[in-house]
């Protein structure tokens, strides 16, 4: 069973990402902010960090071996009784020598057992934790990306929208000078146009700040995006999957829920350590040894020893800090179970609320180019009935904003659904490196 789903979610992987892909401009940033993200280059460090837990769990089973040697001075004054009362005072110099040798063997040390398999779950959280840090990059470089992508579609959209209104109103100060038109034209045109300049000025400085989020990411603070005439695309690019075959995916390639079953495994490794503190211990220990003027009555005497020795220990009662050291261990597996069903419960809500937000978002880019196309014969037959006299220049002007609030309403829940898109491949841990090649695809 467990193997049928990871070829199903292997196959999915592979069915999202086989979209038409283009080398482009949102992929080449993705490099840049792998160079130059900070909160990435962190999790470089941290993740390099977390690989030494490994080699130094293994260090555990093997010998401990060192090299000891001292020299020394000594002057020793012997003052002793000869024969009755007579004393007689002796100066002893000497320069003792000592070399040794020692290895130390563990034989039974069940801790180093659970230090060793605590430290391969860590090291299998980092690395699930360094893939969370990367996907959090990739969402946010593409939300940034997006966002200011649609803010300059609709700067592009209003300066499109000004010259019609400009033209609308010398069209209106001209039917008005000549005795056809009305005073009323001419203010509403030029209040619309108002308006229009006062959205753009708002436009320009949710763009720039857009603009600014996104080159702290790329780091490039002069990078600006250059095309914002993106084309229509089918939004089918989330594979057209159920719910519940999401949140099975979800299950299986999640970063963030790898990342806390470690957890929960090192929260159990944690207990079979505090368990050990209560087992008994045995260690082999061989040394070699060479003493040299070891005393002023070995002067000139050299020494040379070979041990081995079995030491064990069995510990029977520490003040209760081992008791102590299990129920807190206990408490924090507890504590990383339950984490683990929340966040998992957590996920199955991200699933839920983007997917709903894709599925409606499809809906609402369809009835939306049927909008912009509606809205468009509106302009035109508007525009021809004023022309013949029967529609006066505030229905062109009404025609005109209706138009423009659809095709800006269209841009803006493109951008919606690839952002949700996004952040659904996220929660799914199935977005590679390749879906930014997608997302231009679709987008250029």
């Amino acid at each position: 069973m467990k193997v049928k789903k990871t070829i199903q979610a292997l196959l999915l992987i592979v069915g999202l990402s086989a979209q038409p892909i283009s080398a482009g401009e949102l992929q080449a940033l993705y490099s840049k902010a792998l160079q130059n993200d900070p909160q990435y280059s962190t999790a470089v460090s941290v993740r390099e960090a977390a690989q030494e837990f490994m080699p130094m769990a293994r260090a555990g089973f093997f010998p401990r071996i060192g090299i000891g040697a001292s020299y020394g001075r000594n002057d020793t004054e012997r003052d002793a009784p000869i024969i009755l009362n007579i004393r007689k005072k002796i100066d002893y110099e000497f320069y003792p020598e000592n070399y040794s040798l020692t290895l130390t063997q563990p034989l039974l040390r069940p801790a180093i057992v659970a230090e060793y398999n605590q430290a391969r779950w860590r090291t299998e959280q980092a690395e699930a934790d360094f893939g969370q840090r990367t996907d959090e990059l990739k969402q946010r470089l593409a939300e940034a990306y997006l966002r200011t992508l649609v803010s300059s579609a609709r700067m592009k959209l209003i300066d499109q929208q000004k010259v019609t209104f400009e033209a609308l109103l010398r069209q209106a100060e001209r039917s008005y000078a000549s005795g056809y038109g009305t005073v009323t034209e001419v203010a509403e045109s030029q209040s619309r146009l108002d308006e229009l300049l006062s959205e753009q000025v708002t436009a320009k400085a949710l763009n720039e700040n857009q603009l600014a989020v996104l080159r702290q990411i790329i780091g490039m603070p002069n990078y600006t995006i250059a095309a914002v005439d993106f084309k229509d695309f089918a939004p089918t690019l989330h594979g057209e999957l159920s719910l519940a075959e999401w949140k099975e995916v979800a299950r299986l390639n999640s970063p963030e829920l790898r990342a806390e079953s470690a957890r929960v495994k090192g929260a159990g490794s944690n207990v079979e350590k505090a368990l050990a503190a209560f087992s008994p211990t045995l260690d082999l220990r061989l040394q070699y040894s060479k003493d040299k003027d070891s005393g002023y009555s070995n002067e000139g005497v050299i020494l040379t020893s070979r041990s081995a020795v079995l030491s064990f220990n069995f510990p029977v009662f520490e003040g209760g800090y081992t008791v102590s050291q299990y129920r807190q261990s206990t408490s924090q597996l507890t504590a990383a179970q339950e984490n683990l069903r929340a966040v998992t419960e957590g996920l199955d809500v991200d699933i839920e609320k983007e997917y709903g937000n894709v599925v409606s978002l499809v809906v609402r880019i369809q009835a939306l180019q049927r909008s912009v196309q509606t809205n468009e014969l509106l302009v035109k037959a508007t525009a021809k009935s004023v022309d013949a006299g029967v529609r006066s220049n505030v229905d062109l002007l009404n025609a005109q904003s209706r138009l423009f609030e659809a095709k800006l309403k269209l841009s803006e829940s493109r951008i919606s659904y690839l952002l949700s898109l996004v952040r659904l491949k996220i929660f799914a841990g199935v977005f590679a490196d390749s879906d930014f090649a997608v997302l231009d695809g679709a987008l250029f």
